[in-house]
């Protein structure tokens, strides 16, 4: 079918119908108005504890005691690249010097006296917290990586490069084997509830690998197209959160022997795709960012799949504290934000 616009509409006017259509469109507004207007009324959850003086930021990671903040930035960012703070009094502590490129994943081990780095130069690094010495350097042989995890008995430690994942014993940096996703990883956790590596891929496939075979025991096909952008497990491994922002759908699965079983998928009734999206430690509730200020930050209920509350900002990555109920924000030039969301009930 041809269409032709009548000579006597000038260009101005198309420009301007053209503009906001494009507007509707982005903010959301030509799916559900109504839900859009019902989101904007949620309550607020909890409060606003500090902003850092740094801006920007790509990676981040609590340590287990939430005393201590590790943020990994991009070259453009910063020159020093990894820097520790005192999440307190949000304070800098110290730079880690070594990786040469951006930050792309930060982990800390179970007991907060290792930190694993991943970066854009092909190299993982693990750190000594306490004396912020590099330990062990890993050289991944087909490129950089985007995910790094520890098991949760913190013997090991694992990354990604392409389609495979790579394990390595954390205390002598020994290669120990490595188990093949479906497709180029972008997310990894560990599982304590069955000792299971848990992988999302860039085609939005996840795979389940046995801890000990490094063998997959479950597969979620991939979609035609679409990203896990993360992944997080709840402190008993009972529970995993995945985002996939392409398809704009977040999504809750209980963990089990040999499967992933579908508990709900959250409510996000935007057009806005979810940049990210965090589980609290407990498992009851999902918290998601949009990179819109229209929307802010969404806390939804996991059982229900139900948005329950909002947060006044618009972060494109979240980093959620297993203590004290701390959330850090991220976002390219704009400072860090330290929140306090206070416990599902």
């Amino acid at each position: 079918m041809h269409v032709r616009l009548s000579t006597n509409w000038s260009m101005p006017f198309v420009i301007v119908v053209l503009a906001t259509f494009v507007s509707l469109v982005s903010c959301g507004c030509t799916r559900d108005p109504e839900w859009l207007a019902k989101l904007k009324a949620l309550p607020v959850s909890g409060e606003l504890v500090r902003k850092h003086d740094d801006r920007g930021g790509q990676a981040a990671a609590f340590s287990p005691d939430g005393k201590l903040l590790c943020v990994g930035y991009g070259e453009k960012e910063r020159d020093k690249l990894l820097s520790l703070w005192d999440v307190e009094g949000l304070r800098h502590v110290a730079d880690l010097e070594g990786h040469r490129h951006d930050i792309r994943a930060v982990a800390f081990s179970p007991d907060g006296q290792l930190l694993a780095t991943v970066s854009r130069d092909a190299t993982m690094r693990i750190w000594d917290v306490a004396t912020r010495k590099t330990l062990h350097v890993m050289t991944f042989p087909r490129g950089s990586s985007d995910a790094v995890a520890f098991s949760s008995n913190g013997h090991e430690v694992a990354s990604a490069s392409e389609a495979s994942l790579y394990i390595w014993d954390c205390r002598t940096g020994v290669h120990l084997g490595r188990g093949e996703a479906q497709g180029i990883v972008t997310a990894v956790v560990h599982s304590a509830r069955h000792d299971k590596w848990i992988v999302g891929d860039r085609h939005g496939g996840i795979t389940v690998l046995d801890g000990r075979t490094r063998k997959p025991v479950f597969e979620k096909p991939p979609y035609a197209n679409g990203t896990i952008e993360n992944l997080t497990v709840s402190e008993t491994g009972c529970t995993l959160l995945a985002c996939n922002s392409h398809v704009r759908e977040i999504t809750v699965w209980s963990v089990g022997e040999e499967s992933l079983k579908l508990l709900t998928r959250l409510r996000l009734g935007t057009d806005r795709p979810a940049l990210y999206a965090a589980l609290t430690p407990d498992g009851k509730n999902a918290i998601a960012a949009f990179g819109d200020d229209r929307i802010g930050i969404l806390v939804f209920r996991c059982d229900t799949g139900m948005p329950v509350a909002r947060i006044p900002d618009s972060p494109y990555k979240i980093f959620v504290s297993p203590k004290n109920g701390h959330c850090l924000f991220l976002a390219p030039r704009k400072k860090a934000v330290l929140w306090k969301v206070p416990e599902a009930k």
